[in-house]
């Protein structure tokens, strides 16, 4: 009995603070000295006590609003799995130039997860080409609570190999990168596209002539 006693003068405390009582208060308080220096305007008795309500009210609700506002939030519930960039590498090479970008594929259930799909749809190079759709061809199977290193690989296309012939290809070298997935857990299918990410990565070899080596188109 005393704690609720304690919260409704703790509560009323917080009302009578509110300036939006106040100034009913103070609106009230202006009507009767205008009464008492102007007889002729004479005011009901019952629209002192309306004022007053009106801002018994609005205080008592910026209070409730105040309160709410100081409760904890929901927990944000954790994702059912995660697809982490590690590094990548753009690899030249007098036959075919490749770009490999690998992830950690983390599956926080209890139960397994397979991933069937998996790319990177976009792998911008900073002050070059971006790279796009680099797939990882094989479904994954990741059991419960656990992670697996995946690499996503393609050839590079020869307008891709100018583009890069162009910038300065210096390591380590960093890239924003984009992937989507799709997963089934038990009977659920997941989706998976996060917002761009950054990575660090490495190029290996010289750029080769377009003229004298071949790569892929």
């Amino acid at each position: 009995m005393r704690r609720v006693a304690t919260e409704i003068l703790n509560y009323a405390g917080r009302i009578a603070r509110k300036w939006i009582l106040l100034l009913f208060l103070a609106l009230d308080g202006i009507a009767l000295l205008t009464q008492a220096l102007i007889p002729q305007l004479k005011l009901p008795a019952w629209s002192y006590a309306l004022v007053f309500i009106v801002g018994l009210f609005l205080a008592a609700y910026q209070v409730h609003n105040d309160l709410l506002a100081q409760l904890p939030s929901k927990p944000v519930e954790p994702p059912a799995y995660e697809l982490l960039p590690s590094s990548f590498e753009v690899a030249f090479s007098p036959d075919v130039s490749s770009v490999a970008v690998w992830l950690y594929a983390i599956n926080f259930q209890s139960r397994e997860l397979i991933l069937d799909t998996i790319a990177v749809t976009t792998l911008q190079l900073s002050a070059g080409p971006s790279l796009d759709d680099i797939p990882h061809s094989a479904t994954v199977r990741i059991p419960p609570r656990a992670f697996r290193e995946i690499r996503c690989h393609r050839p590079i296309h020869n307008g891709e190999v100018r583009a890069l012939r162009r910038m300065e290809q210096k390591n380590p070298t960093n890239a924003t990168i984009r992937v989507t997935a799709r997963a089934v857990s038990g009977r659920r299918t997941l989706h998976y596209e996060p917002p761009g990410r950054t990575l660090n990565g490495w190029f290996s070899g010289t750029p080769p002539n377009l003229t004298d080596a071949p790569v892929a188109a």
